[in-house]
């Protein structure tokens, strides 16, 4: 369902203002400070774009993703799966202890008849994800925290381990040049990397660390722009159990993440909460409770998102060139070592 003259863009703004009626105040109109409205609408925009990606994209099995059913290959993917699953499970107990029922992250039942003929079914981009655990060492040792210890990945591994990753990286933005199936793909991956292993945003951290001679990171603080969070909402009377995933815009928190003005970290701790409750009632509470709201978002055409991707959340702006030395990789696993559980 299409409002004639209206974007995607428009409707969130629409809905968003609305939404943050029901929030607490936010002092500044419009906002500036940690970013813009404009830059909140366009991370919420993105994250009910991947959610819609992820429930109506077709799925394929690991065979036909894989082109072949060599012994090799299929045994590699199944360890692979394995061991995604392992940490996917640690984290739906995690977040259901929050509060948080992430079904989608519970293996599938492949033990039934039914289940063994269909086996796994993936999307493209979560085929690609597991691609990536199988063939980048960087990501298991990430997982598994065994890029903390210099004993377990030296120095000169790490910074191997990082050259691929950047590679991959360079493939997936120069795929952000291509057709609308290629920019969706390529978005989505280079959101996903972001999200699950927060590379740019602790390299982005390390500079800042070294720059000012900072040598702890405050765990709160950085949680607010990467982790799963509690957050009291008075209107309800409870606390929302939600994920902090606004990636563009998370640099320009850095300033104030680092600043030792309790008062300015109080004020934008504040109201990123509250860009963060409007998200989650967007999300978890509009769009599946408003059919229309639903039927808008459901029928955008590829055409459009990917119209939306290419003016508005070009991800390439997330990443950036690295220089590695011993300081700032040493920096890097401190803040690993703090935040991954």
């Amino acid at each position: 369902m299409k409002i004639k003259g209206m974007t995607v863009v428009d409707m969130t703004n629409r809905i968003l203002r609305e939404t943050l009626l029901e929030c607490p105040t936010i002092e500044d109109s419009p906002m500036k400070e940690p970013f813009t409205f404009e830059k909140l609408s366009d991370n919420i925009t993105f994250i009910i774009f991947k959610d819609f990606y992820y429930k109506f994209a077709e799925k394929h099995s690991l065979r036909c993703h894989r082109g072949n059913d060599t012994d090799d290959e299929r045994m590699l993917e199944s360890r692979g799966m394995k061991y995604v699953q392992k940490f996917r499970d640690i984290q739906y107990k995690e977040l259901k202890e929050k509060g948080m029922d992430e079904k989608e992250l519970l293996p599938k039942d492949v033990s039934t008849m039914k289940g063994k003929i269909q086996g796994y079914e993936l999307t493209n981009t979560q085929y690609f994800e597991l691609r990536n655990i199988v063939e980048f060492p960087l990501f298991k040792a990430m997982a598994s925290k065994r890029i903390c210890d210099v004993k377990k990945i030296s120095n000169t591994q790490f910074k191997a381990y990082m050259e691929e990753y950047d590679k991959l990286v360079s493939n997936l933005i120069e795929k952000l040049n291509g057709d609308d199936q290629d920019i969706i793909f390529a978005s989505i991956c280079l959101f996903t990397l972001e999200w699950t292993f927060n590379i740019e945003l602790f390299y982005a951290c390390t500079l800042e660390m070294e720059e000012k001679q900072i040598k702890e990171i405050i765990p709160h603080r950085l949680g607010l722009l990467c982790a799963d969070l509690s957050i009291s909402y008075a209107p309800i009377h409870h606390l929302i159990h939600t994920h902090s995933r606004f990636l563009l815009g998370r640099k320009e928190l850095l300033p104030y993440l680092f600043t030792s003005n309790e008062e300015v970290w109080t004020r934008v701790e504040s109201k990123m909460s509250t860009y963060l409750v409007a998200s989650y009632l967007i999300r978890k509470d509009r769009l599946p409770m408003d059919t229309y709201l639903y039927d808008y978002y459901a029928n955008i055409s590829q055409a459009e998102w990917a119209d939306f991707l290419r003016t508005q959340y070009n991800m390439k702006k997330l990443y950036a060139k690295k220089e590695w030395t011993n300081s700032r990789i040493r920096i890097f696993r401190n803040i690993c070592n703090t935040m991954i559980k």
